[in-house]
């Protein structure tokens, strides 16, 4: 059987991102454009607090990376962890969720990692410029129909309890909204109400994503003051 200290090490080293990629000059304008949700299924041995404390290790690596506009590590509601990533181009999402990436991913957990892509039609953000390693954030994929860009994810007064909201296109081209709020409260309290105002189904269907790490990277940092 294996014991609480293997268990421990082994957690760390499924945890570890793959190298970063060499320092470059991006000509990228400094704006995300497309989003990835990763999902992999947590360990069955390892609580959400150990999980949450191996991944603060990883922010200088993800830092790092070329086109990461900002990352909100993320548990899912049904035991799997991951990410949502901001990116400024989908090619260098693709770049880093590379064959290398899902072949390591299926070796360390014997199922394949699950990464989604949805791209950006519309923005109402106001991301943090700094880390929070102890995040009370809460995301929230709302899925919706009709037609991309008009559920008005960025005219329709958001409270404050929400930092961010993007109208997406989902991979069949369907329309979602992807909703960052403050805290699991204002999530409870606020989001039914917001997305009744966009128009968005308030559906069972919706992915709640509990964020207890935000890490906006440089290139985050530079889109605030341009």
């Amino acid at each position: 059987m294996t014991t609480p200290t293997a268990r421990a090490a082994l957690v760390a080293t499924l945890l570890a991102p793959a190298a970063p990629l060499p320092a470059q000059t991006s000509s990228a304008a400094n704006v995300a454009t497309t989003i990835t949700i990763v999902r992999v299924p947590t360990p069955w041995y390892a609580p959400n607090w150990l999980v949450t404390r191996r991944m603060r290790g990883t922010q200088a690596q993800y830092a790092a990376i070329d086109g990461l506009v900002f990352k909100a590590y993320a548990h899912a509601s049904d035991r799997h962890f991951g990410g949502v990533y901001l990116w400024t181009s989908a090619a260098q999402a693709q770049r880093w969720f590379n064959a290398d990436w899902h072949k390591r991913v299926r070796a360390q957990y014997g199922v394949a990692g699950d990464v989604r892509y949805f791209t950006i039609m519309h923005a109402d953000a106001a991301l943090p410029t700094e880390a929070n390693p102890t995040s009370d954030a809460v995301a929230i994929l709302m899925h919706g129909s009709g037609s991309v860009g008009t559920q008005g994810g960025s005219n329709s007064g958001r409270p404050s309890s929400l930092f961010a909201s993007y109208d997406v296109q989902t991979a069949d081209g369907s329309a979602a909204v992807l909703t960052f709020w403050r805290s699991r409260a204002d999530a409870d309290r606020d989001a039914r109400t917001y997305a009744a105002r966009l128009g968005v189904p308030t559906a069972a269907s919706w992915e709640w994503f509990s964020l207890p790490i935000l890490l906006p990277t440089q290139q985050a940092r530079n889109a605030t003051t341009r």
